[in-house]
């Protein structure tokens, strides 16, 4: 039975307290930076000798992918690729799953591609037999097949420190709007603990997910000011883009009654990223609960 691999997380670029924990081996092997386009999370899923399988960031897709921003209009597009990659699959007997974004018209809609009319595929990671392999096999892969068109570019830097300090306002002034840059390790895959895989997401501030100014701070029932200003901090997390990008990861509502999952997905989504970047060990369980008190 087929068993679904979520895609890794991406940690953020000014988190201190995740680059710390990387070895020097880990900061100084080459690293490469690719285009996060602003769309939707996809799973191609090839199978020796089987029909291909369609996903997206959190679960498998039924049937053709109806239903989920027209994937199934899009992908007959991409035809040759899919071919390809099936007939390499059966001739190694692999299992081989592509990762991708779905992007284009109707997709989150804040940055305009090509036309503006139409819908695209671009993929930026593979697994083999369930595990990641390295950006640079993945590159050499998609070109011995031919399909390297339908792959993100890599520019590749000697270390994570001239990775890290890739300008991302000034791609954007210079070409196309980007919403990030995703770095990697170029040659190797790393990994923090069984299943924390590293990589790493520098945003534009248009796009960010954690609000750079400050948030209105509003009258609320605790007095403590260290409770108080953490419950600030995270509000900045509580932002329009984390609802558009929680949209592009699940889909959109389809009814009503999905409100109260939509809402506990999103500030979990929040409280993560918040846990990663700040030290909550100070706060007991009461504490926390106004800490991530949005609603005051």
């Amino acid at each position: 039975m087929k068993s679904f691999k979520k895609y890794s997380s991406l940690e953020n670029h000014y988190n201190g307290k995740y680059l710390n924990k990387l070895s020097e081996e880990f900061k100084s092997t080459k690293w490469c930076s690719s285009e996060k386009l602003d769309g939707a999370n996809i799973q191609l899923y090839f199978t020796p000798n089987k029909p291909l399988i369609l996903g997206k960031r959190s679960s498998f897709l039924p049937g053709n992918g109806e239903g989920f921003f027209d994937f199934d209009k899009v992908l007959p597009n991409y035809n040759e690729l899919v071919l390809k990659v099936q007939d390499y699959v059966d001739k190694n007997d692999k299992q081989i799953t592509l990762y991708g974004e779905l992007y284009g018209k109707g997709i989150n809609g804040r940055i305009k591609y090509g036309d503006g009319k139409s819908k695209y595929l671009k993929f930026f990671d593979i697994t083999v037999n369930g595990e990641y392999i390295s950006q640079k096999d993945m590159k050499d892969l998609a070109i011995s097949l031919e399909i390297d068109k339908d792959f993100v570019e890599l520019t590749i830097f000697d270390d994570l420190i001239t990775a890290i300090s890739v300008d991302v306002e000034e791609i954007n002034n210079k070409e196309v709007i980007s919403e990030e840059v995703v770095l990697k390790p170029y040659e190797h895959v790393f990994y923090l603990h069984e299943n924390e895989r590293v990589v790493i997401k520098k945003k534009s501030s248009a796009f960010s997910d954690k609000m750079e100014g400050a948030h209105n701070q509003k009258q609320i029932r605790m007095f403590d000011p260290k409770i108080l200003n953490a419950s600030n901090e995270f509000k900045k997390y509580i932002t329009k883009n984390r609802l558009t990008d929680l949209f592009s990861k699940h889909g959109k509502m389809a009814t009503i009654k999905q409100m109260g999952e939509y809402i506990a997905l999103y500030l979990d989504d929040a409280k993560s990223d918040y846990v990663e970047e700040h030290d909550i060990s100070e706060f007991d369980e009461k504490q926390l609960k106004d800490v991530f008190n949005v609603g005051s």
